[in-house]
């Protein structure tokens, strides 16, 4: 069996889990917490992320700004428990 340590330094790049993640000193590591942009949809369509289009439906989806001209689709459930809203604009 392998630990989560030795999968991750064979799957991810080190420069990646570097850039991505914190180390938590007991082996585990937690994402690094960064700033972005997201927005409910207000209709359907689509967006390009860097692995393909992804398709999002009004009121269902957020759309999520990871960088330049690279977006994400999350369901409104998932986002609730995965993004932090405190630092939502009003």
């Amino acid at each position: 069996m392998y630990s989560t340590r030795i999968a991750i330094e064979t799957l991810i790049p080190p420069q990646f889990v570097l850039q991505a993640l914190d180390d938590n000193g007991d082996g585990t590591a937690t994402p690094k917490k960064i700033m972005k942009t997201a927005k409910l949809a207000d209709h359907d369509g689509m967006v390009k992320a860097s692995w393909g289009n992804l398709e999002y439906t009004k009121g269902n989806d957020y759309i999520v700004k990871h960088g330049p001209g690279d977006y994400g689709v999350v369901k409104t459930d998932i986002f609730a428990k995965t993004y932090d809203k405190s630092k939502e604009r009003k």
